[in-house]
């Protein structure tokens, strides 16, 4: 896990806490890269609520459709792991919600113990994947 660089962050994302994840043996790396070299690569979002991204930093991520009760948001489109090419779309899975909205009227008389409890849908985490293939 290494912090990304002023001049490597997306922009588009206000805020310094955007991270690169070296995760893969570098055997699979070099087969990833060789399939990008062949069949071209882009990118794309992966949204999750904060609660997942352990077991994703730690085993990557899975398709679980097979486990429908550790699934959040079921397999509209049949089993896979699902990416999307604009990031608001992710971002609606990412747990980010309502929560974030009540927190910036907390400043005007909210009681304080009740925004710490509605601080959980205030952040949310995005994956930017790299995905062989086009799009």
């Amino acid at each position: 896990l290494s912090l990304l660089g002023p001049r490597q962050r997306l922009l588009a994302f206000n805020t310094p806490l955007q991270f690169v994840v070296h995760a893969e043996h570098p055997a699979k790396q070099q087969a990833f890269d060789a399939l990008c070299a062949k069949h071209g690569y882009f990118f794309a979002f992966h949204g999750s609520p904060h609660e997942n991204w352990h077991s994703i930093l730690r085993s990557g991520l899975q398709v679980m459709s097979a486990h429908p009760h550790m699934q959040l948001h079921g397999a509209a489109y049949g089993a896979g792991i699902y990416l999307s090419l604009l990031s608001s779309v992710s971002l609606a899975y990412s747990g980010v919600g309502a929560g974030a909205k009540r927190l910036q009227l907390g400043a005007q008389g909210t009681d304080p113990q009740a925004a710490d409890s509605e601080a959980e849908g205030a952040y949310g985490c995005l994956a930017v994947c790299q995905v062989a293939g086009s799009k």
